[in-house]
């Protein structure tokens, strides 16, 4: 049914509900919209547009000074540009005058380097089936902002009609949002069926809380320490938060005894203050703060509490997350530009005869105030999000709300539109990843979603890459019964070997494997950086034929749960593998930055097979070297290991886009190992194989890659192919 008139006082009632304005656009934006957007734009049911918005920067300035959404938002990104992303405060978004204006578009074309005179704002516009967007620009400097036009739907408006409170996100201070946060907390304990039925411990509570209580006579918040044996179970919530460089209230050995006197919270970090706030705003009496509740100088008790950070963060009411705050010093509370949060509509009419209601949606918003805020990029605060219950994301520009049923803003009070997920930088089904207990197929892949993910966030001493994991490890293991080995799973574990770093066409960051031990080189924990799990593990889809068997592992842990503290991981392999060595014949500012030449030394000479002497592949090393390598001691380290004799084995046989067979394998080098009988090998990368048949028919395999369907996996017991079969341990 159309967007009807009804539907549209839908949305006036709405608006009205939140205290807002109708149109917060500026008059040059509403009409270049409408125009890009006339149903005579179309074209085979899509429209493609473009044109001026402002040719005069003075016409740009006065629009942003009135507070239009669009000139608003681009403006801001101009700043972002300028460096000036630490902005505290309101007035820090609209430029004090016009000269001040003009001197930062100056300036940014200066750092950008472009030397166009002419500044205007211009605007491209698009539609497919409904979806429509629409890109804002600076010419002269390239800065531009991507908006998603949303056509709101009576059944979304209902909803938000629904909320029981009156809230507006014309707060200048997310501090005033209380009345929409203890909404989402009191229906989400009360109400949602799933978040209910969680998985969490009736009769666990934390070896120590911070108990609050509210001085109302002085307006304080005092608090003190006490130990869960002495509260027995009661409600408490947590606390994610940046250390940073601030200095935080620190539980130690000599001031134990003074924690648990009663003291007001005036010379607490602003961030525990607020946090304070927020719990006693929600009725709870009780929260955990890591410094403030492991005793910060003493190694045995921060082994034990991390150890039990799943239970802590999973079994907590909500979890308070000062998303924004780089240190303790900022606090969760934050200044906003209430221009940039407003829903703002306007109404078009670009699929005939279908007047509808559209919001306007930038692109990046839940990107930049959640996933790449500050806190989010800590690898330990992703068990912390995704082990919890709830949590309240106190982010820049707005709060954000999630639990297993809801994932809300001020911007979306009754749930951010699956749409905008889809729209997110990452695409996904869920605003954020987390496991997946539907099914095992939906199970495994949350995982690999949850790993590369964790793999991209930042750890102040690598040696902690096992222990941040920890929990959610723990509690993918109590629901699979699998065998945890540092990152991986021993079910299937063949399909997981073929990881790789994300490529970074060999000019990105550096890629080191950590100098202490933390997990076997086989797997992604052993390195610092962005890697991808094999599609070979978690695509249901994928068709392939394992070539290798996993003999046996063996795994020595100071943790006795072996969840973390690994010392020895050590994975015997029995499969197809060959000797030779690596030639590089790519170009490392071409097409081709990882293509190699191998030379294969290994000769069937039981059977006189005839052998292919070399095979073009693409290797991804684990450890990179870029043209601006600076330490020549690993330079030279890296380049001696790819050097000289290497072993490449077969992992397995899968579909190169669909039309021809892809060998996939692994590259090792063999080591010394005090004390080991048999040899033992490291694992370098990873290699691909894009034409393998002559290779693999000169050994006496082409049976498979005749095969016009994949087997499960090869015979490895076959005798014509006894002399390609190796047992190789890999550490």
């Amino acid at each position: 049914m159309p967007f009807s008139i009804r539907n549209s006082l839908y949305v006036d009632i709405y608006l009205w509900k939140r205290k807002l304005a109708r149109i917060m656009l500026c008059q040059m934006c509403q009409t270049s919209i409408k125009i890009a957007f006339n149903p005579s734009n179309l074209d085979n049911g899509s429209i493609k547009a473009s044109g001026i918005i402002h040719d005069l920067l003075e016409s740009f300035y006065q629009s942003i000074r009135i507070g239009c959404f669009i000139c608003r938002q681009l403006w801001v990104r101009i700043l972002e540009e300028l460096e000036c992303v630490r902005l505290t405060s309101v007035d820090e978004t609209v430029p004090k005058s016009y000269d001040s204006f003009y001197a930062d578009i100056e300036a940014l074309k200066d750092n950008i380097g472009d030397a166009d005179p002419q500044s205007q704002v211009r605007f491209e516009a698009g539609s497919t089936n409904e979806k429509a967007w629409i890109v804002m620009r600076l010419s002269g400097c390239d800065v531009r902002v991507d908006f998603i036009l949303w056509p709101i739907t009576p059944k979304y408006v209902s909803s938000a009609l629904a909320l029981p409170v009156e809230f507006s996100s014309q707060n200048h201070s997310t501090a005033n949002s209380t009345s929409l946060w203890c909404h989402w907390f009191t229906a989400c304990t009360k109400s949602h069926v799933t978040c209910s039925q969680s998985k969490q411990s009736q009769s666990f509570v934390p070896d120590r809380l911070i108990k609050l209580t509210l001085d109302k006579a002085e307006n304080k918040v005092r608090w003190r320490l006490v130990c869960g044996s002495d509260t027995g179970i009661v409600p408490y919530l947590s606390l994610s938060h940046c250390w940073g460089s601030s200095q935080h209230t620190r539980l130690e050995k000599d001031k134990y005894a003074d924690f648990f006197e009663v003291s007001t919270d005036v010379d607490l970090p602003k961030t525990y203050q607020d946090a304070f706030k927020i719990a006693l705003s929600l009725g709870c009496g009780y929260i955990w703060i890591d410094s403030m509740c492991i005793l910060q100088d003493d190694n045995e008790d921060w082994r034990t509490q991390s150890s039990n950070m799943g239970n802590i963060y999973g079994n907590a009411q909500c979890n308070i997350a000062a998303t924004w705050g780089e240190d303790g010093n900022d606090g969760c509370f934050s200044e906003r530009d209430t221009c940039v949060i407003e829903p703002t509509t306007i109404t078009l009419d670009f699929t005939l005869n279908n007047t509808r209601e559209y919001l306007l949606y930038e692109y990046s918003t839940l990107h930049e105030d959640v996933t790449k805020a500050p806190l989010n990029t800590r690898a330990w605060v992703m068990q912390e999000r995704y082990l919890a219950k709830r949590q309240l994301n106190f982010a820049k520009r707005q709060t954000y709300w999630e639990c297993r049923e809801l994932f809300a803003s001020e911007q979306f009070p009754a749930g951010v539109p699956p749409e905008m997920w889809n729209y997110s930088i990452l695409p996904r089904a869920e605003p954020s990843p987390r496991l997946n207990y539907e099914n095992e197929i939906k199970l495994v892949r949350s995982w690999c979603e949850l790993v590369e993910e964790y793999s991209t966030c930042s750890l102040s001493h690598g040696t902690d890459k096992m222990s941040a994991l920890a929990g959610l490890a723990g509690e993918m293991r109590n629901t699979t019964n699998d065998i945890y080995l540092a990152g991986h799973w021993r079910r299937n574990l063949h399909r997981q070997l073929c990881w790789t770093h994300e490529v970074d066409h060999l000019h990105g960051f550096t890629r080191s494997r950590y100098p202490s031990y933390v997990a076997p080189t086989w797997s992604w924990a052993s390195f610092a950086g962005p890697i991808l799990m094999d599609l070979f593990y978690y695509n249901n889809d994928f068709n392939g034929t394992s070539l290798v068997h996993v003999k046996g592992v063996s795994v020595k842990a100071e943790d006795p749960s072996q969840l973390h503290g690994f010392t020895y991981l050590s994975l015997t392999l029995q499969g197809v593998a060959l000797s030779g060595n690596a030639t590089y014949t790519g170009d490392e500012d071409g097409d081709h930055p990882y293509k190699y030449s191998l030379s294969l030394y290994d000769e069937v000479a039981t059977l006189g097979l005839r052998l292919a002497t070399a095979l073009e592949v693409i290797i991804l090393w684990d450890e990179n070297l870029s043209s601006s390598e600076k330490d020549p001691d690993r330079r030279l380290r890296i380049e001696e290991g790819r050097g000289g004799n290497l072993w490449f084995m077969f992992i397995y046989l899968g579909d190169h886009w669909g039309d021809q067979r892809e060998l996939v394998g692994l590259v090792l080098k063999q080591v010394a190992v005090s004390g080991e009988e048999r040899p033992s090998y490291s694992r370098l990368g990873s290699f691909k194989a894009h034409e393998p048949n002559e290779l693999l028919q000169g050994k006496g395999l082409g049976y498979i890659t005749d095969d016009s369907k994949f087997r499960d996996s090869l015979d490895l017991a076959n005798p014509a192919i006894a002399d390609l079969v190796h047992e190789i341990i890999i550490i």
